[in-house]
């Protein structure tokens, strides 16, 4: 059975794991649902819905660079990160005012570099809102100018890294309530490449060489599978016991996932 895939663990054997890279940023939160934000854009010429799709996302994060903190964000976002993430962690009230970098997730391991003490937001955006996409061109014939504006609803998603050196911890009694069943598994990378994941929710990051074998253990907690991410392709897929490898699927041009192979 084949899968396209993203995934998680916790305990980990013939694999590399790069220095700067994610394992030194605990995974606070991720968005479930996309958040919105709405652009507007003029040139002279006409505009494309995918040419403003790229320019509703630098927009957005040149808005980003104006937000002081994850409280600010919220007031941006609309959402109410920051006291999800006060209701989940202990003691971590006062680090909230720390200062928050804002970033794409594609580029997400220089922010980890050169923030350290600060949370890091980052952002993953692809398309505006169904619907909401539109467009206009005007050409005056008498002065020779042509006015083109295109605007739409731009949905992204985003996660919550912790300051460097976080370590997460349940409050009082959560522990007692939780039941974890451990997830035993090995990854092969049949690929030919390098393929590069990330775990959650750890939000770990790995580098598995072509031909190497990844061995890790992680929990099932209250019957929510741990998960798996492709740098690549940022799909993700729930992780089980047994045997998986990576594959390169050709039509697509990117890495895919099996799980229960066969060796």
């Amino acid at each position: 059975m084949r899968f396209y895939l993203v995934v998680f663990a916790t305990a980990v054997l013939c694999c590399r794991s790069q220095p700067g890279q994610a394992q030194e940023r605990f995974l606070l939160f991720e968005s479930k649902t996309a958040a919105e934000h709405g652009f507007t854009m003029e040139r002279p010429s006409k505009i494309s819905e995918s040419e403003a799709v790229q320019h509703a996302i630098r927009d957005l994060l040149a808005h980003l660079d104006n937000v002081g903190n994850i409280s600010s964000f919220d007031t941006f976002s609309k959402t109410k990160t920051s006291t999800t993430i006060k209701n989940k962690y202990e003691q971590i009230g006062p680090l909230m005012r720390n200062t928050t970098t804002f970033t794409g997730e594609k580029e997400r391991e220089n922010a980890f570099r050169g923030n350290r003490r600060g949370f890091i937001i980052t952002v993953r955006a692809t398309s505006f809102k169904a619907g909401t996409f539109g467009s206009s061109s005007d050409y005056n014939r008498l002065t020779g100018v042509r006015k083109s504006r295109a605007w739409g609803t731009l949905l992204y998603t985003f996660r919550v890294y912790a300051p460097e050196g976080f370590q997460s911890s349940l409050k009082a009694g959560d522990s007692s309530s939780t039941d974890s069943t451990r997830v035993k598994y090995t990854i092969f990378n049949g690929t030919g490449r390098t393929v590069r994941f990330s775990m959650q929710p750890s939000g770990r990051s790995y580098s598995l060489d072509r031909g190497k074998t990844f061995s890790g253990t992680s929990s099932a907690t209250d019957g929510r599978q741990p998960t798996i991410t492709l740098t690549d392709s940022g799909r993700t897929i729930k992780l089980v016991s047994g045997d998986h490898k990576f594959w390169w699927n050709d039509d697509e041009s990117r890495v895919a996932f099996d799980l229960n192979y066969k060796k």
